[in-house]
């Protein structure tokens, strides 16, 4: 595969604002943070309703941060390979975070594993090694239709959600060999069902090899419902891109030497279908006890807020109390 036409990749859609530094070429990059109702704020919220309203108001006014360790390390890599997959001549090396225009702190060794990580990266790939771009980073969220009706909403049963996958690719039977030939180590015949057609591609960083933590996402609720939102648009013609076939799980090993291997998450079927609808009845479930104690939920002070959230953690985010449950199932509801 060649990058014959890498170039005309940057002109896809805009990416995050990026700024140049003239002084030592340093390249500014706004860092975005995720998506506002995505899956992780969802399961937030079916976890502990308090938590999630201090993670979404007292935790978000102080604006997307990197906390360090194996989740800093896939943030620079998702600026990075962003870069890449446009074809900017940018070396991750140039890169940094910034909020506002501001730069923010980061860890150095998690960035320095990320640039080593993507130096490695960019020698084992091309920008076309799982298809033609369609779309790279691009966001996408809940439209109502002259109609009135939401696709999105009827789906997938949540009252908004957004996405960003990292790419959509059109894949050619050339292409679907290549990706077959280098899925990794694992004999798993998922990897053997890619095939052309049109996909998500996801990049996900691990700090080790595991079995569990691949099966994990190679079921996750993320990809089922990235896969039933982005078709519920398709189908009533509200943006301008094929139906997805599945999504390719392209894993990065952030070990002392690299390791990439690739997955398939094939399209939902009726188990897949069912799991969503069940998660989209816990999330009502969860909307309706606010809506039904409200006032347990309304702030207390802001210094009591701050206190809870940042000096008590593994407290109960209710009553400012030391909770057993947290994190696992919760009693109080």
């Amino acid at each position: 595969m060649t990058d014959n036409n890498r170039d005309n990749l940057i002109d896809l859609v805009p990416m995050s604002p990026v700024a140049q530094d003239n002084d030592d070429n340093t390249v500014m990059i706004e860092l975005l943070g995720g998506t506002e109702h995505g899956l992780s704020a969802y399961e937030t919220l079916v976890e502990c309703p308090r938590k999630h309203y201090l993670a979404s108001t007292v935790r978000a006014q102080s604006g997307p941060q990197l906390f360090g360790g194996q989740s800093e390390v896939g943030t620079w890599m998702h600026a990075f390979l962003e870069l890449f997959y446009r074809g900017s001549p940018v070396d991750p090396a140039q890169v940094m975070f910034s909020v506002d225009g501001m730069p923010i702190p980061y860890d150095a060794e998690c960035r320095l594993k990320a640039i080593q990580t993507m130096r490695v990266y960019a020698e084992r790939y091309s920008a076309f090694e799982f298809g033609r771009p369609l779309a790279i980073e691009r966001a996408f969220s809940n439209v109502t239709l002259t109609s009135g009706r939401d696709p999105v909403a009827e789906a997938t049963g949540l009252p908004v959600y957004t996405w960003r996958p990292d790419m959509i690719v059109t894949v050619t039977a050339e292409i679907a060999d290549g990706i077959r030939a280098n899925r990794g180590p694992s004999n798993d015949s998922v990897g053997c069902l890619i095939r052309p057609g049109t996909y998500m591609v996801d990049h996900k960083t691990l700090s080790a090899n595991r079995d569990d933590s691949i099966a994990r996402y190679e079921h996750s609720l993320q990809f089922m419902l990235y896969q039933v939102a982005h078709n519920a648009l398709v189908d009533h013609g509200v943006i301008d891109l094929p139906r997805v076939d599945g999504v390719i799980l392209n894993f990065i090993v952030t070990t002392k030497t690299p390791q990439f291997f690739t997955r398939l998450v094939p399209s939902p079927g009726l188990v897949e279908l069912a799991i969503v609808n069940a998660f989209a009845a816990q999330v009502k479930l969860r909307l309706g006890d606010i809506q039904r104690q409200r006032a347990v939920f309304e702030p207390k002070t802001a210094l009591q807020i701050q206190a809870c959230y940042q000096c008590v953690p593994n407290a109960c985010y209710n009553g400012f109390q030391r909770c057993s449950f947290l994190g696992t199932h919760c009693q109080r509801f």
